[in-house]
């Protein structure tokens, strides 16, 4: 137990959160373009067969 505090109880470094903050948004907004681009891609191919 004394080792599980010593790893998880401590404060992260300055900045980290700040950082990782905007990994995660970037990540999230490109993984939501390449959805926006591969449903317009599907969307106008599924148009032209009709």
């Amino acid at each position: 137990m004394a080792l599980f505090r010593k790893f998880f109880h401590r404060k992260p470094p300055e900045g980290l959160l700040e950082i990782s903050e905007r990994v995660y948004g970037m990540f999230f907004l490109l993984l939501g373009v390449g959805f926006r681009v591969c449903f317009l891609i599907l969307a106008l191919l599924w148009d032209l067969e009709y």
